[in-house]
């Protein structure tokens, strides 16, 4: 048998700092892994938001732990009352790595480690604790988003402030307040997928919340936005708002759908000033026509009757039952047609995770030894 590893436990300064700058005090323990933890209960705290586990990851971790011989302490709070065990709420991954090496032999089946101690039995306080805790290491550009994303899920779930979530969270109160509630006006503008909230810039979604009191109106200026989002750029948008908000406030509703109308006709001018020469008789990508066509028939529905939105059959310009009967079995079938696209679209998507699932069950020794060659 193979010798087995020596490991080593070292400080996790990231860690250490983020914890001391939200005013969390902790010790640092030594315990016995696996013995001293429920590794079960730890990962079914569902204080992430991505998948529990990502076995990839943890074998690469485990790799990387077999060269080194190095690893970080966690954090770790004790048991909860009725249960034995102390809780991983961070470096579920890390856990998993070393179970990977004791499962191959690398590792004894117990041993000591080193974690981050602390104790609460504080149900909310430990939730907020591992989602502040999960926010630490993300990469810098990514990390206000997953910070928004767990605030989010605290303040719904229960009902905290938002400058205690800012001081636990370690970011400034008016960054959090203002990046909520850009959150929540994604959250309306995309309701009933009228608008496509991902080509929509911060500032943009900023600038359309000045937009009160008229849903209907916000959702045309955001989708106007949306369309040309090429020419619509910081100054226009700023432009666009203050315009529909002026007309709306001085002159009514009517006043502001005129205003985004004339908008319409500038951007689509401006955006036509853009688009490179093509060949009269190239064919543009299907995604392209699709877009092309969905927002066509959209912006009819909205605007098709006399600058108002269609919401009958007679502002579709129907007045012949027959008409009527021919346009609807032709709606049936596009419908129809559209379905059998996302079934397909489910079934293939099925069918490659369970490609991928088997392709995980291969033994995972297998999969770390590899690993180990490639590096």
């Amino acid at each position: 048998m193979a010798d087995q590893l020596k490991i080593n436990w070292s400080a996790n300064k990231q860690m250490e700092t983020h914890l001391q700058a939200i005013g969390v005090k902790f010790i640092v323990k030594k315990l016995r892994f696996p013995t001293d933890f429920d590794i079960p209960r730890s990962r079914e705290m569902q204080t992430r938001f991505e998948a529990l586990i990502d076995e990839v990851h943890a074998e690469s971790l485990a790799v990387s732990i077999s060269q080194t011989k190095l690893v970080e302490r966690f954090v770790c709070f004790p048991a909860e009352l009725g249960f034995k065990g102390n809780l991983i709420p961070d470096g579920i991954h890390r856990s998993r790595g070393l179970e990977i090496l004791v499962e191959m032999g690398d590792l004894p089946s117990e041993f000591d480690c080193e974690v981050y101690y602390i104790d609460t039995q504080d149900k909310m306080l430990r939730e907020l604790i591992a989602r502040s805790c999960n926010t630490v290491g993300v990469k810098k550009g990514l990390r206000d988003d997953v910070v928004v994303k767990n605030a989010q899920h605290m303040l719904s779930t229960h009902n905290m402030s938002v400058s205690s979530l800012a001081v636990y969270f370690h970011i400034k109160e008016s960054t959090l307040a203002g990046r909520l509630a850009v959150e929540t006006q994604k959250k309306e503008l995309s309701e009933e997928g009228l608008v496509d909230v991902a080509k929509l810039k911060i500032s943009a979604i900023k600038e359309i919340a000045k937009i009160k009191g008229n849903k209907n109106l916000k959702f045309q200026t955001a989708h106007l936005i949306v369309q040309h989002n090429q020419a619509a750029n910081g100054e226009v948008v700023k432009r666009i708002v203050n315009q529909v908000v002026q007309a709306c406030t001085d002159s009514g509703e009517q006043a502001a759908k005129a205003a985004l109308a004339d908008w319409k006709t500038r951007l689509q001018i401006a955006s036509d000033k853009r688009k490179p020469a093509t060949n009269e008789g190239k064919c543009r990508k299907p995604r392209t026509k699709f877009w092309q066509y969905m927002h066509t028939f959209h912006n009819f529905l909205l605007e098709g009757n006399h600058g108002k939105e269609c919401t009958t059959v007679e502002h579709l310009g129907f007045t012949d039952p027959h008409d009527v009967s021919e346009a609807r079995d032709h709606w049936r079938e596009l419908w129809k047609t559209m379905e059998s696209i996302w079934s397909n679209y489910e079934k293939a998507r099925a069918e490659k995770a369970r490609a991928e699932k088997a392709k995980s069950s291969q033994p995972t020794a297998k999969r770390i030894n590899q690993q180990k060659r490639r590096r």
